[in-house]
């Protein structure tokens, strides 16, 4: 990295990264020395857009990615644009991995010819080398010459967008560039800015990057981290020190300066002396500033390219070229002022002149061009700077640098003079600087993820804000010092004058990489052989595939709606205890920085256990699709466990839910695409992330950055729990993750109609005869093929007069609301009375079938039969005077009246949220096929039927086809889960959303893997959807008691790692009895509070794995399947 000056008011002392130095009178913008180029005469040099670098060593076809979406995490801007990249593939073979530099601030040019390391490593992996540029740089201007124009078109330039570019690149690459790289395992590599990105690339998209060499990358230079803001100079007077330099006579040069320029004389003896050119000569006392300030981003920039060998990577320099300065500032120069000012000449005519060809030098910042002009893109890094990359800096002095003296950093003085003096006539607002959301959105835990080596040059003043600044190891996370080195020296290619550290830690990288390599491919082995397992018994037993992709020709509803309602039950446990509501101010939009606007996001708070002097964990739900206070009375668990923990108790309910007051753009909120595209499972995830930081720093008192978070949800709140602990896992100790169907997005190995075939099942063991069903059904249609048989369908299901079946469309109508009232049931078939979704009796499907287990007689006979069966979940306890209303349009969707209007949640299947379901009819379940399966099974048209219904619905506001988009969930949090650490997910078997649910695993080294990872699934039989979250009861069935009592086992190791308990965490659980109803004839149904353990103890010493009666029994067949 290099310094940039640039010249502004003498009240600003403020800095910017990539770099940003120290500021006087003026501001210093530090950049990589790749990158250097200066903020005056701001231009974009047309003829660099026109031209392709090739080295002599390093060939790369340029390419480009042309549907590259402008906006990633919102759907109020549906343009898209280019991003290019640079490609080789001479080394790549099928099965080799892709090695990915994640581009930073410049053209990508300059990035593959200054990463020698990639290319020389591609050819004994086997690897396909990949440059991908950095939007708005180089050539990736998103809006062309419009891109700098305004803050609308510049407010898209963050590293979170960047990062969403390169997962989405990948994909690409994985799934159409390259041949067979379906499963390839990516590498990221990245330096400075770089390393950052490659990092957190890493730590956003696991599953998309295996690993990450990140160089040089100041991932801790942010104000809540940094311990000095004089740290960089501090190392850059050491290094010079180190060189044999006598750093106080450097540090008097400043003085000898202003000393002489004091005088007419002295300003015509400076002039002669720098052989300045004529623009750049010195007038006047006050110039001899920016005379220091070129010299001190000079000497940064010395020690930053300290290389051993000659290079020309910011200029044409001598090898060890801090050294070679060094001899000007050695034991035997005078310390007048005319010798001090003379060794300042002779060193900045060695970085400006080293080859002796200017007669003249002109470095004046203000009047001359930067030689790398030509990079173009001058106002992409200061743009970042005054948004999300705030990077403090300042020079201490004399004795800890020797530089004048410029601390302390002033946040406020550089946000309202540096930034908005550089971008107020476009637009920029001091809101939009985001100091400390880089920590909030990728912070300090990097040990969670894993697998990332930071290397770092002990003469780099940039190492300061490095990982650590000594070699070290935390999990998989590798700190590595390279002992001789300069800016991210191992990232450049193989030198005969490479020094034995040099060598030393690019063999280590190579280990690690190879390491990283290995244990994926292990893993990728072990997946595909589970497949070949899994559709082997798909195919010898008819066993249920394990999720769900279709889509019906009606808009699925089906995903958890725990909205408060009117006539929700009450849940004694969140009364008993309690909650005080507050509100915490948001951005509508966290991921760009163009939309100033906020919203005040609810969040309940129940502290009664909770120890604010010796704080204990923070228990946080991920509030899905709907009002916040229904989740606080139906995650009774939360309470329960809190008592046991000492935890605070955070319910934070998700955007646009709720009530109108609460929800971004109040009663507008759903009047146009622009106002509800930013409701996104991201952006929610981003407003949890804000509020835990806000949590900890307001809330309590001691060990606040150490205070574990643990994630509840269930459902849609489920994936977002897993999801949360994927992408934040520095806030999230751990998951508890309920019912969570994470494997319903495009891309899963997943059978079609699983959904429904859940349900048929759940009906067949509740006793229903499902053949009747199916007749009944059937006989509907032949009842609605004629006048007489539609009179007699309103008689029997008593249908309200303005939904009266008079066509075919009302038949399928009438067919679709049973449907509903029958997939609704098993959700919620729990053992004991609740209004979940509408008032039901225990065991809701038994209850249903004791009306359709009889044997087939006539039409008319199973007519009734599922007449009574569906009254269960719409008219419980049964009212005569109930009058069915099936007609959506006419009544809205009756299934899910009482949670409100389900505008927000159909926006979000129709845009990222793309869960597609459809019903294959007999044998796989109850209800007609719906798939439209071709020759190869795969339903045709789902996509364009959704497409075509979400037109419809959202066409007045704005909606536009291409929002909807089916691979957002897999390309944004995967659906692999190989990596991810410290998350139950439990998932019912009655429960038709167990089908898109991780499934429990047999005994096995597979199983090993995952409870070495504190990566627990527990699949409960006889349960439905999220019972275990709710409060216990006494008709839960023992293996739900016992999966609650092992799983707060694991939440006390997530929240007190050093119990005694705990020492040998993460452990194996203990085996959960079998499913057995309870009986209600000689036991009473009731909630019971504060009874923990409820019985339960640890039984052994070795705590076998949980595997439930139908795992073993499973297990045992497939034993059987591979052995005779």
């Amino acid at each position: 990295m290099c310094y940039l000056t640039i010249k502004l008011s003498s009240k600003m002392w403020l800095f910017a990264f990539l770099f940003i130095g120290t500021v006087h009178s003026h501001f210093n913008l530090f950049r990589d020395p790749v990158l250097y180029h200066e903020l005056t005469n701001v231009r974009v040099n047309n003829d660099l857009l026109d031209r392709t670098y090739k080295s002599d060593k390093y060939q790369w076809t340029e390419e480009f990615f042309d549907t590259m979406p402008v906006d990633h995490f919102s759907f109020t801007d549906d343009r898209k644009f280019s991003l290019r990249y640079l490609i080789n593939t001479d080394s790549y073979k099928a099965g080799g991995p892709i090695f990915f530099y994640t581009g930073n601030e410049g053209s990508v040019e300059s990035f593959a010819e200054n990463t020698g390391f990639m290319w020389d490593l591609a050819p004994d992996f086997k690897a396909a080398v990949v440059f991908a540029e950095h939007r708005f740089y180089g050539k990736s201007h998103p809006f062309g010459e419009e891109s700098y124009k305004n803050v609308t078109n510049l407010g898209y330039l963050t590293s979170t967008q960047a990062l969403a570019d390169f997962a989405v690149l990948i994909k690409h690459l994985k799934e159409t560039r390259l041949p067979n790289a379906t499963n390839a395992n990516l590498i990221a590599f990245g330096g400075s800015y770089g390393g950052m990105l490659a990092s957190w690339l890493r730590t956003k998209y696991p599953h998309l990057c295996e690993g990450a060499i990140a160089a040089s990358a100041p991932i801790y230079w942010f104000r809540s981290k940094l311990k000095s803001d004089s740290g960089f100079d501090n190392i850059v007077t050491r290094t010079f020190r180190l060189s044999n330099c006598d750093v106080k006579k450097i540090s008097a040069t400043w003085k000898s300066l202003r000393n002489i320029v004091k005088t007419k004389d002295g300003i015509e003896f400076i002039n002669k002396l720098f052989r300045l050119e004529e623009k750049s000569l010195m007038s006047k006392e006050e110039d001899a500033q920016w005379l220091i300030d070129v010299a001190r981003d000079t000497f940064g920039a010395l020690a930053m390219i300290d290389y051993p060998y000659e290079a020309n990577f910011l200029a044409p320099l001598p090898a060890w070229p801090v050294k070679e300065l060094c001899k000007f500032y050695g034991a035997d120069l005078e310390t007048d002022d005319r010798s001090l000012v003379t060794a300042l000449y002779k060193s900045l005519n060695l970085y400006y002149n080293y080859t002796g060809k200017l007669d003249r030098l002109c470095i004046n910042p203000a009047k001359c061009e930067s030689p790398y002009a030509a990079l173009g893109d001058a106002l992409g890094w200061p743009w970042q700077a005054c948004t999300e990359m705030i990077m403090p800096m300042c020079d201490e002095g004399s004795p800890s640098d020797f530089f004048e003296s410029s601390c302390p950093f002033n946040l406020d003085t550089y946000i309202n003079g540096y930034c908005k003096d550089t971008f107020g006539s476009i637009g920029y607002k001091p809101s939009m600087a985001q100091p400390d959301w880089i920590m909030t959105n990728f912070g300090d835990r990097y040990e969670r993820v894993g697998n990332i080596v930071f290397s770092n040059g002990y003469l780099d003043g940039w190492s300061y804000g490095g990982y650590d600044l000594k070699p070290t190891t935390k999990g998989s996370v590798v700190s590595l010092i390279i002992d001789d080195g300069a800016h991210h020296l191992d990232l450049r290619g193989s030198n005969p004058k490479d020094t034995a550290a040099v060598k030393e830690v690019r063999t280590l990288e190579t280990k690690y990489i190879t390491h990283w390599l290995r244990k994926a491919n292990k893993r990728q082995l072990k997946k595909n052989k589970k497949e070949v397992l899994r559709m082997k018994i798909v195919i010898s037993c008819l066993v249920l595939a394990l999720a769900v992709l279709a889509a019906g020709k009606k808009f699925p509803r089906h995903l958890s709606r725990d909205q408060f309602q009117s006539n929700l039950e009450f849940d004694a446990a969140a009364a008993l205890n309690g909650y005080t509501t507050y509100h915490f101010k948001v951005p509508v939009d966290n991921f760009a920085h163009r939309n100033t606007e906020t919203w005040n996001m609810k969040y309940l708070i129940n502290d009664t256990f909770f120890d604010y002097s010796n704080p204990g964990p923070i228990f946080f739900y991920t509030g899905n699709e709907g009002g916040i206070e229904g989740f606080a009375s139906a995650t009774g668990i939360m309470f329960e466990y809190a008592i046991q923990m000492k935890a605070m108790i955070v319910f934070a309910e998700h955007r646009y839910y709720g009530a109108i007051t609460d929800r971004p753009y109040q009663k507008a909120a759903a009047d146009s695409a622009k106002n509800l595209g930013y409701l996104t499972p991201s952006q929610a995830l981003a407003d949890y992330a804000k509020l835990i930081v806000n949590l900890k720093s307001n809330y309590t008192t001691k060990n606040v950055t150490n205070i574990p978070v643990v994630a509840f949800g269930g459902s849609y709140g489920g994936m977002l729990c897993l999801w949360m602990r994927i992408k934040y896992p520095h806030l999230i100790t751990g998951g508890y993750c309920s019912s969570a169907p994470v494997q319903y997005f495009h891309g899963s190995s997943v059978a079609f109609g699983a959904f429904d075939a859940v349900t048929k099942n759940t009906f067949s063991v509740s006793g229903c005869n499902v053949d009747l069903i199916v007749k009944g059904f059937k006989a509907i249609d032949k009842y609605g093929t004629t006048a007489a048989g539609m009179a007699t369908l309103n008689t029997v299901f008593n249908i309200d007069p303005k939904s009266t079946i008079k066509t075919l469309g009302d038949v399928q109508n009438l067919k679709n609301y049973i449907q509903e009232a029958f997939e609704y049931e098993a959700m919620v078939d729990y053992p004991y009375p609740a209004s979940f979704l509408t008032n039901m009796p225990g065991s809701p499907v038994e209850k249903a079938c004791a009306s359709m287990n009889a044997t087939y007689t006539t039409d008319l006979d199973a007519i009734n039969s599922i007449n009574q069966g569906a009254a269960v979940y719409y008219n419980y306890p049964f009212d005569p005077k109930y009058k069915n209303c099936i007609n959506p349009a006419v009544c809205g969707d009756v299934a899910t009246a009482a949670l409100g209007a389900d505008t927000f949640w159909t926006w979000q299947e129709c845009t990222d949220l793309v869960i597609q379901q459809c019903s294959l009819g007999p044998p796989n379940d109850l209800f007609w096929n719906t798939c439209d399966l071709d020759k190869n099974n795969v339903p045709t048209g789902i996509t364009n039927q959704m497409k075509a219904g979400c037109t419809t619905q959202f066409k007045n506001i704005g909606y536009d086809p291409s929002f909807t988009q089916e691979n957002s969930v897999s390309t944004t949090f995967g659906i692999n889960f190989d990596t991810v650490t410290n998350v139950v997910l439990t998932t019912g078997t009655y429960d038709p959303w167990y089908s898109g649910c991780l499934h429990q695993l047999p005994l096995g080294k597979e199983k090993d893997d995952q409870i070495a990872r504190g990566f627990y699934v527990i699949e409960l039989p006889g349960a439905g959807h999220h019972l275990d979250l709710r409060t216990p009861n006494t008709c839960d069935s023992l293996n739900v008691v016992k999966a609650r009592f092992e799983i707060s086992r694991v939440i006390r190791c997530w929240s007190y790692p050093n119990d005694e308990l705990c020492y040998n965490f993460p452990f194996a659980l203990e085996e959960l009895p079998p499913f057995a109803k309870v009986d209600q004839t000689t036991t009473k149904c009731a909630y019971t509070y504060n009874q923990f353990p409820w019985g339960q103890k640890v039984a052994t010493k070795g705590a076998a794995s949980i595997v439930s009666g139908v795992s073993i029994i499973l297990f045992a067949f497939v034993t059987l399947y591979f052995n005779y």
